[in-house]
């Protein structure tokens, strides 16, 4: 194994983990003399290399093991006596219940709390214990949460009892339950997948529990105060084994805050409840510079889609909802690429008919640099469609100045100028349209929009090149300076000394 894949010991060290009787007295020989980095590292890797059976079939390892491990029990750092309490508590329980119980006497008089800690991270004792908010302290319960995979529905009825207790109420508490379940969600068996590896087989028992903890976890959401439960809404897988989208039963539960954090999730698909909180009335709010409370900005931020005939539904709006909701759409990520172009011409309408407008400029820029990022990522089986659909919209926005078919024009119009609705850029451009699908035009026929050439902003000059330059002229001009000192000097010796001869005769 190559010093890369060991933590970059030094080579001399390394050697002295190739496990004997020998080795292990030397190392412990030499411990005094290493760094604590290096310390660590070596319990780093001694614990990887654990975890991955290499000592499987060594004799007496996990004794070799702990012999060195006490000897970081006398470390003065904390980290290391950590690291050492955590595997001694794992190696001694259940087979030296007398080197067990001096381990627990020499570790409760530590004086750091995370040394203490330790011994309640058992790789073997994942469930709670009863009492887990009101008899357990929180370093305990954060031990108990790092040691592994704790059970997401027992932890989510111990919350529901110390919710319905009233234990979070102090706010020293809820700090407290904060920091607890962004350890438990930050666990590397707790983490996005939730204890969901990537199992060759299927395992109905193992499917249907994790499905039930995660199903309690986010039962318990609403229940949970301030920042808690938002950040439960941030990091909780929505998925499982056997079911998805595990928020549903409480989604109409949800504070607003947490409903924002759910919605604005990019991982969350869940399209057609997105569509049902954009459509929703807005909520009238007690807040003097907010009045109103809505969500469609978030609902529509990603996986949402309209078609023609939803998003006629905007435009047959009153002119100051139109205003509302089109600039909710300005950062949605999946609009059909003509619809941004809709966006960003109203809006401007707008804001020039009425300079108090909800809409402004900051929208229209989002729209804008929503369209060119659709435009940059649109998969080639849908851009075509797409891109027609831009492209006759921008036909139909300027179609408005078409008096005359002329015989000069493209032969595109042929086709649309026929069809052209006087005053109604959308009935012209469903008419548009319905005529390219009846006519044998293609994407080549019809002129590029201005969004599709927008030029790619201009790479940064790096520092260095103008410095240099400048560095150049400003060399340049110190030599010039200094040649003209020079020849002024020159000039002023030979002017003082014809001075000096006719003072001299």
């Amino acid at each position: 194994m190559n010093e890369e894949q060991n933590n970059n010991l030094p080579k001399s060290i390394e050697d002295l983990l190739k496990l004997s009787r020998s080795n292990i007295e030397k190392l412990i020989a030499a411990w005094d003399g290493l760094s604590v980095e290096t310390q660590i590292q070596v319990f780093t890797t001694i614990n990887e290399r654990i975890a991955n059976y290499e000592f499987r079939g060594t004799p007496n390892f996990s004794y070799l093991h702990t012999k060195l491990f006490q000897k970081g029990l006398e470390s003065s750092n904390d980290y290391v006596r950590y690291l050492s309490v955590r595997y001694l508590t794992n190696a001694l329980k259940n087979r030296d219940e007398e080197g067990f119980n001096k381990l627990n006497e020499k570790v409760n008089k530590d004086e750091s709390d995370l040394v203490r800690s330790a011994q309640f991270e058992h790789f073997f004792e994942f469930d709670i214990a009863d009492g887990f908010f009101d008899k357990q302290t929180h370093q305990e319960r954060l031990a108990r949460v790092r040691s592994g995979h704790l059970n997401g529905d027992l932890l989510a009825e111990e919350l529901t009892k110390a919710i319905e207790n009233n234990y979070f109420s102090d706010a020293d508490k809820e700090i407290e339950l904060l920091e607890l379940l962004d350890e438990y969600l930050s666990n590397d068996e707790n983490n996005e997948n939730y204890y969901v590896m990537d199992y060759q087989y299927i395992d109905g028992y193992r499917d249907h529990s994790i499905t039930k903890e995660l199903e309690a976890l986010w039962n318990v959401v609403p229940k949970l105060p301030g920042l808690a439960g938002e950040l439960m809404v941030q990091k909780l897988p929505h998925n499982a084994p056997m079911g998805n989208e595990l928020f549903k039963s409480i989604n109409k539960d949800l504070t607003n805050e947490q409903l924002s954090c759910l919605l604005v999730r990019k991982d969350i698909v869940a399209t057609d409840f997105r569509k049902e909180v954009f459509w929703r009335d807005e909520i009238p709010s007690e807040d003097k510079y907010a009045p109103f409370t809505q969500f469609w900005a978030q609902a529509s931020n990603h996986h949402f889609r309209l078609d023609e005939e939803e998003f006629a539904k905007i435009l047959s709006l009153p002119v100051k909802e139109q205003e509302k909701r089109l600039g909710s759409l300005s950062q949605a990520d999946s609009l059909q690429l003509y619809q941004y172009e809709v966006i960003i011409q109203l809006l401007t309408k707008f804001n020039k008919k009425n300079n108090d407008a909800y809409s402004s400029d900051y929208e229209i820029d989002f729209a804008r640099y929503s369209l060119k990022g659709r435009l940059n990522q649109e998969a080639d089986y849908f851009r075509e469609e797409q891109l027609i659909k831009l492209r006759l919209y921008d036909q139909a926005y300027k179609s408005r100045n078409w008096r005359r078919l002329d015989s000069d024009d493209y032969h595109f119009k042929e086709v649309l100028y026929p069809v052209k609705v006087e005053g109604d850029t959308w009935k012209t451009f469903l008419a548009f349209l319905d005529a390219i699908k009846k006519s044998k035009l293609t994407l080549k026929d019809l002129p590029k929009t201005e969004y599709e050439e927008w030029e790619e902003e201009e790479e940064e000059i790096p520092l260095e090149k103008p410095l240099a330059s400048e560095l150049s002229q400003l060399n340049s001009l110190i030599a010039t300076t200094r040649d003209a000192a020079f020849q002024n000097r020159l000039a002023l010796a030979v002017i003082a000394g014809l001075v000096l001869i006719s003072v001299i005769f």
